[in-house]
């Protein structure tokens, strides 16, 4: 993916707060109109800017929240999927530590 430019800064940030608008699906009041769903087409018309460039800016952002809601095991392995059968906890050296000792305590050689 080409990296994002805008030469006005203040015109990027607009940007990126209408994009955050757009993924929330907030509603904007028009000059005149009733309230209406925020579009991709609608931000790059009222900031004269492509379609392109918001739907990358969309892209980043919804990458970022993806992100941000993860789990740092999860951020770990990349955002690809994970092999059939193989669970985040699975991973995880804790889950592997109290699994063997579980598996200790039910053939009886400590007691928990």
């Amino acid at each position: 993916m080409r990296p994002i430019s805008l030469t006005d800064p203040e015109k990027l940030q607009a940007a990126r707060s209408l994009v955050e608008q757009y993924l929330t699906q907030t509603c904007i009041q028009d000059a005149g109109a009733e309230k209406r769903p925020l579009t991709i087409r609608s931000i790059g018309k009222r900031l004269g800017v492509s379609r392109s460039l918001i739907g990358r800016l969309a892209v980043e952002a919804r990458r970022e929240r993806e992100a941000s809601a993860c789990s740092a095991l999860r951020l770990k392995f990349g955002p690809k999927p994970l092999d059939v059968g193989v669970g985040l906890k699975m991973m995880s050296a804790d889950w592997r530590a109290m699994e063997a000792t579980k598996a200790i305590a039910e053939r009886g050689l400590i007691d928990l």
